[in-house]
């Protein structure tokens, strides 16, 4: 997952971790499909960029484009876990709520002092 030391394709800084990002998920995973991006813009082009181009795109009127476009990478790991479980037969419960614990008050004296 990670590259050589370099220039960020998006951003132009020089660091010292590349990460390859697809540009579509779904296309083979060389060559003109692939940037090389230090992490913060990766993140900003899977979470940010991809949706909004794609939505962009599709009010242009263009069609047919990639399927992962359309959600966050955060989005995409949501659902194929929830994918991944129910194909398990995991049986999703809710989650307990922890319970609320409070750090004991400390007043204050007249002075500041406590």
């Amino acid at each position: 997952m990670r590259a050589a030391p370099g220039f960020c394709d998006m951003c132009g800084h020089h660091v010292a971790i590349r990460q390859r990002a697809h540009i579509v998920a779904e296309a083979p995973k060389t060559g003109a499909n692939l940037l090389l991006l230090c992490p913060s813009c990766h993140i900003v082009l899977d979470t940010k960029l991809k949706p909004a181009i794609r939505h962009a795109l599709q009010h242009a009127g263009v069609r047919n484009l990639p399927k992962s476009w359309g959600r966050s990478i955060y989005q995409q790991a949501a659902i194929a876990s929830a994918n991944a479980k129910r194909a398990a037969g995991v049986v999703q419960t809710s989650p307990r709520k922890a319970p609320v614990v409070s750090a004991p008050v400390r007043r204050r004296g007249r002075g500041g002092e406590a």
